[in-house]
């Protein structure tokens, strides 16, 4: 295996829902339900409320999620 390729096998560990990702919702409105079947099955609520990403920031994690083989929406 190429060393470069040591940085992305690692990637999932930093998003890896922990305790913590238990027992939180997000607030109703539009976007929810697509936030709640796209990141929350490996994700903590948490890191996606706190993470601070612009409308653009998230067009970008969004197409890298997408290139990782995760199902996104466009």
């Amino acid at each position: 295996m190429p060393r470069s390729a040591l940085p992305f096998l690692l990637l999932p560990a930093l998003f890896w829902p922990g305790p913590a990702a238990r027992g939180q919702d997000l607030p109703q409105g539009p976007g929810r339900d697509a936030v709640q079947a796209a990141c929350t099955g490996c994700h903590d609520l948490g890191q996606v409320t706190r993470s601070g990403h612009s409308r653009e920031g998230w067009r970008a994690v969004l197409q890298m999620m997408a290139h990782a083989g995760a199902k996104v929406p466009p």
